[in-house]
């Protein structure tokens, strides 16, 4: 097979990114590369805004828009909310490729998903698979987009899943061919009118899967928020169901889905106490339903299908629930670990603490001892250097009344002497 020869002139690409200088540097390379219509934007409602009034060939965004979700955009243009073509190849860029926002991207329907920074060999080599290579489209209850599974696997999710070939104006465009608008309006119609057939029986299999928990959490008594959820989410399929019978092969159910319609949503309504009588009459409705989108399908067949659906659904919830326990307890345990620990180290920190002070203590003891002895030393010593002078006092060096005092103990004496000779 002849390799198709590639012209970038006419394709008609949007980049959004909010960051100024890797959004130039990126359109001067792809310029380069021979791209001639692109329009490079900086903020997610100027990319909205486009991709509704035009019909491009390519958008690549950056995911980390300041001014909203950009998988919300294109969860919208997927499902025909925005634009004319929701088979636009869509190429994600994201700064923080963690597997949160590369399943947030994947399951909005994105057809590649590069990490930032990204250079032009990297996109043009994606722009590549896209033109000779793009996955076919899946539809599921909740996903409309690439097929993202893998090719060793058999697909099968509640039957068969249909794949889906789309409009890829890309192709066209980088092939050199022009675009009939209307013809390509049409193609796009066409396919959309087998993806909306596809949806409402992959909801029919949703409804049935949901009423089945649903039914069992009330007549077991364990309606929590996990099942208020359920029934939410039941309700919004059965509106949706509602609003894609217009202009499919499946209007003549317009009546039962009413009707379930108005059991759903009375139920969503009050979940926590719902009506006995709704809950009881889910199940035939549910059935109903099941048998009127598949026709031709066994419905023994399609109760297995459904049956296995839930207990897998409960195998992994009661793994995820498991998994929770053990990771609180295990957060439990490592907090506790870590409070051990912390207290391990305060009382090193405190023995350390202690013996420092008692190491100071006994210094300041010895050094206060060290001291006192010192000074006794040399008060001793003192004293010993004052007993060994001589001592030679004379008369002149007495204090006066002590010489005065003399004098009158000798006068006194010498007349005692006198008194006693007369006598």
């Amino acid at each position: 097979m002849a390799l198709m020869k590639m012209t970038f002139e006419n394709v008609a690409l949007i980049l959004c990114d909010p960051k100024h200088d890797h959004r130039r540097t990126l359109r001067t390379s792809l310029v380069a590369e021979g791209f001639r219509s692109i329009k490079d934007v900086s903020e997610l409602a100027v990319l909205r805004d486009i991709a509704d009034k035009t019909v491009p060939d390519l958008i690549v965004v950056d995911l980390d828009m300041p001014d909203g979700d950009a998988t919300d955009l294109v969860s919208d243009i997927r499902n025909g909310h925005v634009g004319m073509n929701p088979f636009i190849p869509i190429i994600a860029v994201t700064w923080d490729a963690n597997m949160d926002s590369v399943r947030r991207a994947v399951d909005a329907g994105v057809d590649d998903l590069l990490a930032a920074p990204i250079s032009v060999k990297a996109l043009l080599g994606r722009i590549d698979v896209l033109i000779r290579k793009r996955k076919p489209f899946v539809v599921t209850s909740d996903y409309i987009g690439p097929d993202r599974r893998r090719t060793d696997r058999s697909g099968r999710h509640a039957g068969d899943i249909p794949l889906f070939d789309v409009p890829n104006t890309l192709r066209d465009r980088a092939a050199g061919r022009s675009i009939d608008m209307r013809e390509l309006e049409a193609a796009i119609n066409s396919v959309m009118f087998e993806i909306n057939e596809q949806r409402l029986i992959r909801h029919s299999y949703q409804i049935n899967f949901l009423v089945n928990l649903i039914v069992k959490a009330a007549e077991e008594n364990t309606i929590d928020a996990h099942v208020e959820e359920h029934m939410i989410r039941l309700s919004e399929i059965a509106n949706e169901c509602g609003f894609r019978l217009q202009g499919s092969s499946f209007e003549h159910v317009a009546d039962l889905c009413r009707t379930l319609i108005e059991v759903t949503t009375n139920i969503s309504a009050n979940p926590k106490e719902p009506d006995p009588r709704d809950i009881q009459l889910l199940p035939q409705l549910g059935q109903a339903v099941l048998a009127s989108f598949n026709p031709q399908r066994d419905q023994s067949e399609m109760a297995t299908e459904i049956s296995e659906m839930v207990k897998k659904f409960t195998e992994r919830a009661n793994a995820d629930a498991l998994r929770r326990a053990a990771e609180r307890s295990q957060t439990m345990i490592d907090a506790q670990r870590a409070e051990e620990e912390k207290a391990k180290e305060k009382a090193v920190i405190d023995r350390r603490k202690k013996a420092m002070q008692e190491k100071m203590d006994k210094r300041r003891q010895r050094e206060e001892a060290a001291l006192l002895k010192a000074r006794e030393k040399a008060a001793a010593k003192r004293m010993a250097q004052q007993e060994a002078l001589p001592v030679k006092v004379s008369m002149s060096d007495q204090p006066r009344d002590m010489q005065e005092w003399q004098e009158r103990r000798a006068r006194a004496r010498k007349r005692d002497i006198r008194s006693s000779s007369k006598s």
